[in-house]
């Protein structure tokens, strides 16, 4: 009889005990999900960025982050086709609040022209051309009062002719913005390239990259 009355007053510690088991598990994925999931998506391009918020002008964490991104994106993308050309590649991201982002199909490559302007094929060149087709092409409809906000990242400085050059561009994205929409452009470089050992310079933090060039339409 005696312990029968003493295994049953052990039963409510061991339950107790058990759930407080059920709920440390619980914490601990819930802080594994935040950490390996949420936080990452949080800080690639676009995260948390759905539609229906107006970001504004970005600031320089979140442009530096978004460089890095685009950075990594070019290094695996060279990978991935066994580039050997002794040629520059960039990429882009566009983010307009109200719609979803916008990405380049694939980077795009950069080379000096042969004629015409210096820089009429460099990737900032054509990346720019795509910023303009992307929005006279799908944020016609942007309400007034919003933000588009794009990225150009290159992996060799930028020349002298691009920088001149970035208030023009503005300008053009401008004009092709709906009325009373705000048209930010930031081109970010990677800080150390070398076009001939590209392999041996890779990008591994956000500090590789660095802000080049910005420019906003008055």
């Amino acid at each position: 009889m005696w312990q029968q009355q003493g295994y049953q007053q052990q039963r409510p510690h061991q339950k107790h005990g058990l759930r407080f088991f059920w709920v440390l598990l619980i914490i601990i994925a819930s802080l594994a999900c935040i950490y390996f999931y949420i936080i990452p998506w949080l800080a690639s391009p676009g995260g948390g960025s759905g539609g229906g918020t107006n970001t504004g002008r970005w600031s320089e964490a979140r442009q530096r982050q978004t460089a890095f991104d685009l950075a990594q994106s070019v290094q695996n993308y060279r990978n991935r086709i066994h580039e050997r050309r002794r040629i520059n590649y960039g990429d882009a991201f566009m983010e307009a609040g109200v719609a979803s982002p916008f990405r380049p199909p694939n980077p795009f490559d950069g080379m000096d022209s042969p004629s015409g302007a210096k820089n009429d094929t460099h990737s900032e060149t054509k990346l720019k051309g795509w910023a303009l087709a992307t929005i006279r092409r799908n944020l016609q409809s942007l309400p007034a009062g919003s933000t588009i906000n794009v990225l150009i990242f290159t992996q060799v400085k930028v020349c002298p002719d691009c920088r001149r050059d970035i208030q023009a561009w503005t300008k053009q994205l401008q004009q092709a913005a709906p009325p009373g929409v705000t048209v930010y452009v930031y081109i970010w470089q990677q800080t150390d390239f070398d076009i001939d050992h590209p392999d041996q310079t890779p990008v591994t933090s956000p500090g590789g990259v660095e802000l080049a060039v910005s420019g906003s339409a008055p």
